[in-house]
């Protein structure tokens, strides 16, 4: 096959997780001959991940305005109000910026990520999309957009003004960019073909009946990665995984050394001077993020906001996981872990989480363990690569 571009976007979402799952596909692209580009919405994440490789990055066209006045987030298309499509005009620059960056680097193939601004404005062009992701970023493509909240009885889905409002904002825009009108967020989201990179019990809107699913693409490098001894002791081992700004750090840590945790925290954007005054007998704070395929053998569980990568990996390895979501997408995930059995799920609260009892029943409950053991045995021949080469037959297909 001719050598072809291929753009790699991830519009929403914050973390390492998205271009996580995007590397092995463009290395796997790269290895084939094709020529990998990504678009992405954070290049300080991105460098950490994909600097190493010397894959090209450009940022990808993003909404700056905070929007007020909306109601509570209940499904995806309180998403798109919150990113540009509450405004023709902004709109119509973002997915004119997404013209043009396509119209500059030529791509053959679009591989979108969480990214509804590229797809509307790519909509109607000679260029194939495929939809890639998990479940949440890939949701269910119906009319109405299914809830957010599936958990809650009596979850409701569908807020028609916001849908109005949504569509009618897409077509303003549309007409000025020339672009085919959409008569709902469904028709709106589609693409030539999509990917859906997680497991059925792992759907953050609940196993689809005509969905395929391909399993995850996970990073499974090995090794300790930097010196990290791995602290000694005879107390539970707990790998944490949570973002500097998460407001009840101290109270886990706490809560971690009255329990007689060991751990190994990785916590990005930590001033080092906290780290070090957080840090005690057992608790030991590593700079940079150790390999997941590593951390799943060390530890006995993890305590992490939700991620993708980390939450796979980790259930896979047999380890069950106290989840802080600190959005709806982690939070969701945190739920179908916690429906599994596989974990316990605190929602995002102005409430200090009781850490005490929590961190008691994850070490002291059997059935957390046999519920992560149950799933990891379920998928024990899931093969990370196996599914990006799936992937890249797709993209060759699409090609």
């Amino acid at each position: 096959m001719a050598v072809a571009r291929v753009l790699l976007g991830c519009e929403l979402g914050d973390g390492y997780g998205h271009v996580t799952r995007l590397l092995p596909l463009a290395l796997a692209l790269r290895q084939q001959g094709h020529d990998p580009v990504f678009v992405v919405n954070d290049l300080s994440r991105a460098e950490v991940v994909l600097g190493p490789h010397a894959l090209p990055v450009l940022p990808c066209p993003q909404w700056r305005n905070r929007v007020a006045g909306l109601p509570a987030m209940r499904n995806y298309t309180d998403i798109l109000l919150r990113h540009g499509f509450v405004d023709p005009v902004g709109l119509r620059g973002l997915a004119r910026s997404w013209q043009h960056l396509v119209a500059l680097l030529r791509p053959q193939l679009l591989v979108l990520d969480h990214s509804p601004v590229a797809l509307f404005a790519t909509r109607g062009g000679a260029v194939p999309r495929l939809r890639f992701g998990d479940g949440f970023c890939c949701p269910p493509l119906e009319t109405p957009m299914p809830p957010f909240t599936w958990w809650k009885a009596g979850a409701e889905a569908f807020d028609a003004i916001g849908e109005r409002n949504a569509i009618h904002v897409a077509n303003l825009a549309a007409a000025d960019l020339g672009l085919p009108r959409v008569d709902s967020v469904a028709r709106m989201l589609e693409a030539d073909a999509e990917f859906l990179c997680t497991f059925a019990e792992l759907d953050h809107y609940g196993a689809r009946d005509d969905a395929c699913y391909e399993g995850a693409v996970l990073d499974t490098a090995d090794g300790e990665g930097p010196a990290m001894p791995w602290p000694d002791g005879e107390g539970p081992c707990a790998f944490v995984y949570l973002r500097a700004d998460y407001p009840y750090l101290d109270s886990l840590v706490l809560a971690l050394k009255q329990g007689g945790w060991r751990a190994v925290l990785h916590v990005p954007g930590l001033a080092s001077a906290r780290a070090q005054a957080l840090s005690g007998p057992g608790l030991q704070f590593s700079p940079t993020l150790l390999p997941m395929v590593t951390v799943g053998r060390r530890c006995d569980a993890a305590i992490t906001h939700g991620g993708y990568g980390t939450t796979h990996t980790l259930l896979l390895a047999g380890r069950p996981q106290l989840l802080l979501p600190r959005q709806m997408e982690q939070t969701m995930f945190g739920h179908r872990v916690q429906a599994l059995g596989a974990g316990l799920v605190v929602e995002p609260s102005p409430q200090v989480p009781g850490f005490a009892p929590l961190l008691k029943r994850l070490q002291s409950d059997a059935g957390l363990a046999a519920a992560a053991g149950e799933f990891a045995g379920r998928h024990a021949d899931h093969d990370s690569q196996a599914t990006v080469a799936a992937l890249v037959r797709r993209c060759e297909a699409l090609l």
